[in-house]
């Protein structure tokens, strides 16, 4: 009678939650979803004995059922994100990805990037399917049409490859939007094409190891020989027990040996020199297209960084001494010339989102134009990217009506940056570009302000180097 029983006064932490037939549904059809499961898994024995101990009550649907949620899921979904468009109008950039597969059929994806009201970054495929051909005025009435469905007047860039088509394109998009409203293109769309920088580099980078295919391709073949060895010598031990005569891929390999295709081989030892030269010299190029290539962070104010660290790279192995790494920087020059040598041939809005990253701004980039281009262009240069960022800031502070005054007239005293950063011990083309960047504006300076983007321009910059360049 003494004691008591402590568990009546500790408070359960079950809830009661009720069997929800709709919403069992709609979990099992996004699990499918998000875990690219085929439609018969709802059907196989497991999955169903599964459903039938963790919940009774929950009878899982056939493939049929299954993919009409699917379709549904879809529509409820498409029209959420239409909504939005419609009642938020954001700004979006577009890229737009063509392609034939092995059965040559054309397929078209049209992916929507942009940032809601609370900051976030959102990327959402809006059309993918079949086309009828790569043509010009093709791809740019499927991407017409797209934004007509789904309601979108604001695009700011169109991403592409670079062929001649996606040009055509981009400019039958630029014309159909001038019709609807001039007005939602900044600039008159001016600036709406954006070539893909990932695909550059691999132009560029193919180019250069044109000449060098040979020791790949016997290296490749050694390596393809090796795996075939070992998987064969498996196959072979089973085929006695199987009766196993005949391998198609197997008699694939031998038959194309015979054609002359898989003949180049065995590796020398040049070759082996060479492969080790190509991994150090093409490090570079693999790191830049993995942050080209990201799709959920911000990727436009690193493009000029990259495009400076190419450049330097570029030029430094061609007077590096070394022949093989001399002559494959030389042919990847000339290709990034091609594409990149002139001002007139870059999007001018990925200079201009550098100069938005407070860390660099202007002089940053003006600094850049040194490393890259002659002296009598640089000021030329950096006089147009200024110009084109006051009619941006124009442009916007009429679309949001933004009270300002644009007439600011006093004096910012420019302090040296003590907080500039340490510079790594393993420096790069890019940290010691910054570091020199660094030893440059270490002065002081006075500046009479003419309008805010001057103001914005002057400002003291915090240069991260760290946090710029690895993140």
């Amino acid at each position: 009678m003494g004691t008591q029983n402590n568990n009546l006064d500790v408070k359960s932490n079950l809830v009661a939650v009720g069997f929800d037939k709709e919403e069992c549904r709609k979990g099992c059809t996004r699990m499918i979803i998000v875990d690219e499961l085929p439609f018969s898994f709802v059907e196989k024995d497991g999955f169903r004995d599964f459903c039938r101990v963790a919940c009774p009550r929950f009878t899982p649907p056939s493939r049929r059922t299954l993919a009409r949620d699917i379709y549904q899921l879809y529509v409820d979904e498409k029209l959420k994100l239409k909504k939005y468009f419609i009642e938020k109008s954001p700004r979006v950039c577009l890229t737009i990805d063509t392609w034939t597969s092995i059965q040559n059929i054309n397929y078209m994806v049209i992916t929507c990037h942009f940032i809601d009201c609370e900051w976030r970054l959102h990327k959402k495929i809006l059309s993918f399917g079949m086309i009828p051909d790569h043509k010009g005025e093709t791809i740019g009435k499927i991407i017409e049409s797209c934004l007509l469905d789904w309601g979108i007047e604001k695009v700011l860039t169109i991403t592409v490859d670079n062929a001649s088509a996606n040009k055509v394109a981009i400019d039958y998009v630029r014309r159909k939007m001038r019709n609807w409203n001039e007005s939602k293109l900044v600039l008159g769309g001016n600036f709406l094409h954006v070539r893909c920088c990932a695909h550059i580099i691999n132009l560029i980078v193919s180019d250069g190891l044109k000449d060098m295919n040979d020791s790949i391709v016997r290296i490749r073949n050694a390596m393809e020989f090796h795996l075939l060895n070992v998987i064969y010598c498996f196959k072979i031990s089973k085929a006695f027990d199987r009766l196993l005569d005949d391998d198609a891929r197997y008699g694939l390999y031998f038959s194309e040996l015979d054609s002359g295709k898989n003949r180049v081989g065995p590796p020398k030892e040049d070759d082996w020199d060479n492969a080790k030269v190509f991994v150090q010299f093409l490090h570079v190029f693999y790191d830049i297209t993995l942050k080209f290539s990201a799709s959920l962070s911000v990727t436009s104010n690193m493009f000029f960084h990259e495009l400076c660290s190419i450049a330097t790279e570029l030029n430094t192995l061609a007077n590096s001494g070394d022949f093989l790494l001399g002559e494959m920087a030389a042919a990847m020059k000339y290709k990034f010339d091609k594409y990149w040598g002139k001002i007139e041939d870059l999007n001018k809005l990925l200079i201009i989102a550098l100069v938005l990253d407070p860390r660099y701004k202007l002089d940053y980039v003006k600094f850049c134009f040194g490393d890259l281009f002659e002296e009598n262009k640089v000021n030329e240069m950096t006089y147009d990217i200024k110009e084109l960022l006051i009619k941006l800031y124009e442009f916007y502070k009429g679309v949001d009506n933004i009270s300002s005054s644009d007439q600011v007239s006093r004096s910012i005293h420019l302090e040296n940056e003590g907080d500039m950063g340490k510079v790594n011990e393993n420096v790069d083309f890019r940290l010691e570009r910054l570091k020199k960047f660094k030893q440059m504006k270490g002065k002081k300076d006075f500046v009479d302000l003419k309008n805010e983007v001057e103001r914005y321009l002057i400002e003291s910059m915090k240069i991260q180097m760290m946090i710029a360049l690895m993140s």
